[in-house]
């Protein structure tokens, strides 16, 4: 029994005790010998933490194979070792674990650590490669966080900035308002709200996919995702909006100002991520702002008509594509290039899009970040669920190879950034004074609205 192992004299129970909470109450601390997190005893055979433990006694007896989806020399921290099973199960063997101590008829039944007690969202291990995988190691896999995330954790205790400034009522800040990071009374999913996918019906948003293939925490942000694009649903269009869809020459600065409708359900739909909502609003105002073209190009993939080369909108209106040509450059020519870049059967795989519009939205790359460990380790987190879904969802069919679609879907949100960076300007050439506030924020506009008031 893993009981009597504590209290081993072993050298690794001699670490000396690291500060915690507990100390207060005479509990010895020490360090766990894998990821370094507190720890409290000795489990089968080495000094670990509650987590390793679990991940030991639950993977350690299984059959099949866990892969490195990187090199096979992971830093296993405690931020870090949820991402590799393999380099993580290595070093709880190289640590003194044995299997052999783990007692027969107790181990938990699961394919993922659901362990998820950690603070600022920290993302669950990712499924590793079943051993139907191909035993050589495929060089195409899911981006790897850094060797080493240092996730920066904010004190409970830090209140949201305030400023003395006059803020306009539309602005990201009010919009976002209340969903300001740092909130401690969200408790962290545990692994029973995985199994509420299942028992509530939202097993049926995951229809078509293999879901053995997908563990419960990647079944669990797929249908977040989904009930978060909810908001996108333009249920009840204002009658302004349908009219000017409904012109026989809609111009491009129109279909500019319905962007400023379809950003405010897009923050809507952020709202309710929870990776989202665990940074701080500073952070959480830059990523939309980097990310708000992209996710609308996206957007415009799901809604692309071929036949009639347009986009659908709500009852039945719809915005001919070449709209875009009023825009300088290449624009038309590129973006209808991305959309038609989709297979059909892809560009209707809303599930697919809305990972990859995660995994646009969490850039660590944009500007200003104060959490940009966080933000890095959430959109590695969407790699690895967009490598799971494309496995459960088209393991078996004709668009080629997991990896061979993979690696085409991560070339895509690469191209989505160049995308971005060449025809954001769209939204400088129109008149400031035609353009609604918040596009003004988004697109930081405001140079522009200032030299147009001194004409």
């Amino acid at each position: 029994m893993e009981e009597a192992e504590t209290g081993s004299s072993s050298p690794a129970a001699e670490e000396q005790p690291t500060s915690s909470h507990n100390g207060s109450l005479g509990i010895p601390q020490k360090s766990c010998r894998i990821c370094g997190d507190t720890a409290l005893n000795m489990n089968f055979g080495a000094v670990s933490c509650e987590s390793c433990k679990a991940f030991f006694r639950r993977n350690a007896v299984k059959a099949k194979q866990l892969l490195c989806p990187f090199e096979n020399a992971c830093n296993i921290d405690i931020e870090s070792r949820r991402w590799c099973q393999h380099c993580r199960m290595k070093k709880c063997i190289d640590m003194g674990m044995k299997k052999e101590l783990i007692q027969k008829g107790k181990r938990p039944i699961g394919d993922c650590d659901a362990d998820m007690s950690s603070v600022n969202g920290e993302p669950s291990s990712p499924p590793p490669e079943t051993s139907s995988a191909p035993s050589s190691q495929s060089s195409v896999s899911p981006r790897p966080p850094s060797k080493k995330i240092k996730i920066k954790t904010e004190s409970s205790s830090i209140t949201s900035r305030t400023t003395t400034a006059v803020v306009p009522a539309e602005t990201l800040q009010v919009m976002l308002g209340s969903t300001s990071g740092l909130s401690v009374s969200s408790p962290s999913p545990s692994a029973e709200s995985f199994s509420s996918v299942n028992s509530n019906g939202d097993a049926a948003l995951l229809d078509g996919c293999d879901l053995e293939v997908l563990c419960s925490f990647e079944k669990e942000k797929v249908v977040e995702l989904i009930r978060a694009n909810e908001e996108m649903i333009e249920s009840n269009p204002s009658e302004d909006t349908v009219a000017v869809r409904r012109q026989e020459n809609v111009r491009l600065v129109d279909v500019i100002n319905m962007t400023d409708i379809a950003i405010r359900r897009l923050i809507k739909m952020c709202k309710r991520i929870s990776g989202f909502k665990s940074l701080i609003q500073e952070d959480q105002i830059s990523l939309l702002k980097g990310a708000c073209f992209e996710m609308m190009i996206l957007r415009a993939v799901t809604h692309y008509n071929l036949e009639k080369d347009c986009w659908r909108g709500p009852l039945e209106t719809m915005i001919k594509v070449d709209v875009l040509k009023e825009a300088r450059g290449n624009c038309y020519e590129e973006i209808k290039a991305f959309i038609h870049s989709f297979a059909p059967e892809l560009r209707k795989d809303e599930r697919l899009l809305l990972i990859l519009g995660a995994i646009t939205l969490f850039h660590p790359g944009r500007p200003t970040l104060e959490m940009r460990g966080q933000v890095a380790a959430q959109q590695s987190l969407y790699y690895f669920i967009l490598h799971s879904y494309i496995r459960a969802k088209y393991g078996k069919g004709g668009l080629g190879t997991t990896e061979q679609l993979y690696m085409q879907m991560t070339a895509k949100v690469d191209l989505l950034h160049l995308l971005n960076d060449r025809h954001i300007s769209m939204f400088m050439e129109v008149n400031p004074k035609d353009v609604e506030p918040l596009l003004i924020e988004i697109f930081d506009l405001k140079m522009a609205v200032a030299n147009t008031q001194k004409l």
